[in-house]
């Protein structure tokens, strides 16, 4: 099967299956199913798919993005790169890269009610409620909880600005230096902004922490707590439906339009795809297209 196949395949399985838009920052939760276990299809990206790439970078309809290797951090591919912007969850990459860093992550937390208040896409957290960081990681990354950001934040840093303090400061150590947070889950809020080519650089760092590397990969787990079991999806639509695809991270508010940050590994290469204000068309079809070509470019 060559690359113009697969990706005509990928574009309709998600017609079937009615694919939409990569998160829930602009809606009141998320769906749950299924169960499981990490996933990873690098193998099954054939040879013949490589060659069939084309030699230049094909088009993406985002209104920002950056493709770069993952190991060497070299930009295959940019538009708008360092456009200043909202992104979204997809900088919940770095509100977990803090958290993982700081560890600790069977350190039970206890919810408290302002956890519980904010809107968007959440775990769905009970006032009182224990929870370790590291289930509440679980539910931050796979099905982007905002409850879970605040509750980290607030364990972590004992207040969200310290939090974010935090978050600018690991940002501008990996070389993220156009980049400002205030919030660790990414709803709008002002003063706050990144771009394609800082989200990458975050991506990449957060993409070379085991934990986070594992969770993002993850289709489906069950994260337990005092009160309940949850069983949960992962909101990344190319986890298990294309080969070589490792995870990373959604994004959707009305201000940063459709975000992903999507990773592959293939054939000895890993990529990074950000972008920034897509369609629900457009995005995962144009990750699958740039990440295969990515994986197939010379080093």
């Amino acid at each position: 099967m060559n690359v113009h196949t697969r990706l005509l395949s990928l574009t309709t399985l998600f017609a079937v299956v009615g694919c939409g838009a990569p998160d829930g920052d602009g809606r009141a939760g998320e769906s749950d199913a299924g169960g499981g276990a990490a996933m990873s299809m690098a193998s099954s990206i054939s040879p013949q798919m490589l060659a069939a790439a084309s030699a230049e970078a094909p088009k993406i309809k985002a209104d920002a993005f950056c493709l770069v290797d993952a190991d060497t951090g070299r930009v295959l591919a940019s538009h708008r790169g360092w456009e200043s912007r909202p992104v979204a969850s997809t900088q919940k990459l770095l509100t977990a890269l803090v958290v993982a860093e700081v560890g600790d992550l069977g350190r039970p937390v206890t919810i408290q009610a302002e956890d519980t208040r904010i809107g968007g896409s959440v775990l769905g957290l009970c006032e009182g409620e224990v929870i370790t960081r590291g289930e509440l990681l679980k539910g931050l990354l796979l099905v982007s909880g905002n409850d879970a950001a605040l509750a980290l934040a607030r364990d972590v840093a004992g207040s969200v600005k310290t939090f974010a303090q935090m978050m600018n400061a690991r940002a501008e150590s990996a070389g993220a230096t156009r980049s400002s947070f205030v919030n660790p889950h990414g709803l709008t809020q002002a003063g706050q902004r990144s771009n394609a080519k800082d989200m990458a650089i975050i991506a990449m760092a957060a993409y070379a922490n085991p934990v986070i590397r594992r969770m993002v990969g993850t289709l489906e787990d069950v994260i337990n707590s005092s009160l309940l079991t949850r069983t949960v999806r992962n909101t990344n639509e190319l986890l298990g439906r294309l080969p070589g695809c490792t995870g990373m991270k959604t994004g959707l508010t009305p201000g940063a339009g459709i975000c992903l940050v999507a990773a592959m590994e293939a054939h000895g290469r890993r990529v990074i795809l950000v972008q920034l204000d897509s369609t629900r068309s457009d995005i995962y079809n144009d990750a699958a297209r740039a990440m295969i070509w990515g994986v197939s470019t010379p080093q």
